[in-house]
Protein backbone atom coordinates (compact mmCIF):
# COMPACT_ATOMS: atom_id res chain seq x y z
CA UNK A 1 0.00 0.00 0.00
CA UNK A 2 1.31 3.42 -0.90
CA UNK A 3 2.08 5.63 2.08
CA UNK A 4 0.20 8.91 2.19
CA UNK A 5 2.25 12.06 2.52
CA UNK A 6 1.07 13.72 5.69
CA UNK A 7 0.23 17.41 5.69
CA UNK A 8 -1.93 18.20 8.73
CA UNK A 9 -2.39 21.88 7.87
CA UNK A 10 -3.81 21.04 4.44
CA UNK A 11 -6.07 18.37 5.91
CA UNK A 12 -7.44 20.86 8.46
CA UNK A 13 -7.96 23.41 5.68
CA UNK A 14 -9.86 20.91 3.53
CA UNK A 15 -12.07 19.87 6.46
CA UNK A 16 -12.68 23.55 7.21
CA UNK A 17 -13.69 24.21 3.60
CA UNK A 18 -16.00 21.19 3.68
CA UNK A 19 -17.86 22.54 6.69
CA UNK A 20 -18.01 25.94 4.98
CA UNK A 21 -19.72 24.30 1.99
CA UNK A 22 -22.15 22.56 4.37
CA UNK A 23 -22.95 25.97 5.86
CA UNK A 24 -23.48 27.55 2.43
CA UNK A 25 -25.76 24.76 1.22
CA UNK A 26 -27.85 24.00 4.33
CA UNK A 27 -27.48 27.25 6.31
CA UNK A 28 -26.56 25.42 9.53
CA UNK A 29 -25.04 27.83 12.03
CA UNK A 30 -22.92 25.20 13.77
CA UNK A 31 -21.16 24.37 10.46
CA UNK A 32 -19.60 27.85 10.21
CA UNK A 33 -18.38 27.61 13.81
CA UNK A 34 -16.81 24.19 13.19
CA UNK A 35 -15.25 25.49 9.97
CA UNK A 36 -13.65 28.46 11.70
CA UNK A 37 -12.51 26.35 14.66
CA UNK A 38 -10.89 23.63 12.57
CA UNK A 39 -9.29 26.22 10.29
CA UNK A 40 -7.76 28.19 13.15
CA UNK A 41 -6.63 25.10 15.04
CA UNK A 42 -5.06 23.68 11.89
CA UNK A 43 -3.19 26.91 11.21
CA UNK A 44 -2.02 27.64 14.77
CA UNK A 45 -1.48 24.32 16.57
CA UNK A 46 0.49 21.65 14.76
CA UNK A 47 -0.01 18.93 17.39
CA UNK A 48 -3.78 19.32 17.42
CA UNK A 49 -3.90 19.43 13.62
CA UNK A 50 -2.00 16.12 13.54
CA UNK A 51 -4.63 14.67 15.86
CA UNK A 52 -7.40 16.00 13.62
CA UNK A 53 -5.71 14.42 10.62
CA UNK A 54 -5.33 11.08 12.41
CA UNK A 55 -9.03 11.06 13.36
CA UNK A 56 -9.97 12.07 9.81
CA UNK A 57 -7.97 9.22 8.28
CA UNK A 58 -9.45 6.71 10.77
CA UNK A 59 -12.94 7.88 9.78
CA UNK A 60 -12.03 7.52 6.10
CA UNK A 61 -10.78 3.97 6.72
CA UNK A 62 -14.02 3.01 8.49
CA UNK A 63 -16.10 4.53 5.68
CA UNK A 64 -14.04 2.66 3.08
CA UNK A 65 -15.44 -0.60 4.47
CA UNK A 66 -19.06 0.57 4.45
CA UNK A 67 -19.63 2.84 1.45
CA UNK A 68 -18.50 0.53 -1.41
CA UNK A 69 -20.76 -2.26 -0.17
CA UNK A 70 -23.73 0.08 0.03
CA UNK A 71 -22.97 1.49 -3.42
CA UNK A 72 -22.74 -1.98 -4.95
CA UNK A 73 -26.00 -2.99 -3.29
CA UNK A 74 -27.78 0.08 -4.67
CA UNK A 75 -26.43 -0.55 -8.18
CA UNK A 76 -27.52 -4.19 -7.99
CA UNK A 77 -31.03 -3.59 -6.68
CA UNK A 78 -31.77 -0.43 -8.68
CA UNK A 79 -30.30 -1.42 -12.06
CA UNK A 80 -29.16 -5.01 -12.45
CA UNK A 81 -32.01 -6.84 -10.72
CA UNK A 82 -34.80 -4.97 -12.62
CA UNK A 83 -32.96 -5.50 -15.89
CA UNK A 84 -32.71 -9.23 -15.26
CA UNK A 85 -36.41 -9.42 -14.41
CA UNK A 86 -37.33 -7.56 -17.59
CA UNK A 87 -35.06 -9.82 -19.59
CA UNK A 88 -36.69 -12.93 -18.14
CA UNK A 89 -40.18 -11.58 -18.78
CA UNK A 90 -39.67 -10.57 -22.41
CA UNK A 91 -37.18 -13.17 -23.65
CA UNK A 92 -38.64 -15.93 -25.78
CA UNK A 93 -35.59 -18.08 -26.46
CA UNK A 94 -33.66 -20.14 -23.95
CA UNK A 95 -29.97 -19.62 -24.87
CA UNK A 96 -28.58 -21.66 -21.95
CA UNK A 97 -31.09 -24.49 -22.54
CA UNK A 98 -32.29 -24.25 -18.96
CA UNK A 99 -35.78 -25.40 -19.88
CA UNK A 100 -35.26 -29.06 -20.59
CA UNK A 101 -37.78 -29.72 -23.40
CA UNK A 102 -35.98 -32.70 -24.92
CA UNK A 103 -35.03 -36.06 -23.43
CA UNK A 104 -31.33 -35.42 -24.06
CA UNK A 105 -29.00 -32.44 -24.05
CA UNK A 106 -26.75 -33.96 -26.71
CA UNK A 107 -26.90 -32.60 -30.22
CA UNK A 108 -26.14 -34.68 -33.25
CA UNK A 109 -23.72 -33.06 -35.65
CA UNK A 110 -23.47 -34.70 -39.01
CA UNK A 111 -20.25 -33.06 -40.03
CA UNK A 112 -16.95 -34.43 -41.24
CA UNK A 113 -14.13 -33.51 -38.84
CA UNK A 114 -10.88 -32.61 -40.54
CA UNK A 115 -7.39 -31.61 -39.42
CA UNK A 116 -8.26 -27.89 -39.61
CA UNK A 117 -10.73 -28.27 -36.73
CA UNK A 118 -7.84 -28.91 -34.33
CA UNK A 119 -5.59 -26.08 -35.52
CA UNK A 120 -5.89 -22.69 -33.82
CA UNK A 121 -8.83 -23.75 -31.66
CA UNK A 122 -8.77 -20.69 -29.47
Amino acid sequence: MKAIKSNPAKTALIISMGFLVVFMVYRLDWAILVSLSVGLIGALFEGVSKLIEKVWFKLAKILSFIVPNMLLAFVFFLFLFPLSLLNKLFRKSDPLKLRNNSPSLFKNRNELISKSHFENMW
